[in-house]
């Protein structure tokens, strides 16, 4: 049987309890490599850590954070993950390159099922079709 590497993830939110909650959610199909409850850490966390995707949460300046993922290279794909569901917002995150943008509370366990597709056949082939 063919052996793969584990994705890297970096996870980003206000809580430390979510933090901890996903890092033991994503167990098995990730590498958590890195969290951040502030901006200021994530992106230094995320410089430094060379994940492959960050999980995101929109409370901590998410949008502006996000910009400044999306220019960070190599690439790195973006899980948000949030209870800030307005349109508005959902839609800034997609436009600025958000390859998802998940309820925190309808659709929290589908981040386990989308980062265990990285690196197989793509982050987006986990739900079809995307929950953009």
């Amino acid at each position: 049987m063919e052996s793969r590497t584990l994705p890297r993830v970096f996870i980003a939110d206000a809580s430390a309890a979510v933090i901890e909650r996903l890092a033991a959610t994503l167990g098995g199909v990730a590498q958590v490599m890195g969290c951040a409850t502030n901006a200021h850490d994530a992106i230094d966390g995320i410089r430094n850590g060379n994940p492959q995707i960050t999980v995101l949460d929109i409370a901590i300046d998410g949008v502006e954070l996000l910009r400044q993922i999306k220019k960070h290279k190599p690439p790195v794909a973006v899980i948000i993950l949030t209870h800030s569901i307005e349109e508005a917002t959902r839609q800034a995150c997609l436009r600025l390159g958000a390859e998802y943008f998940l309820d925190k509370i309808r659709d929290y366990d589908k981040v386990r099922e989308i980062v265990s597709t990285f690196g197989m056949e793509g982050i987006r082939s986990a739900t079809a079709p995307p929950n953009r």
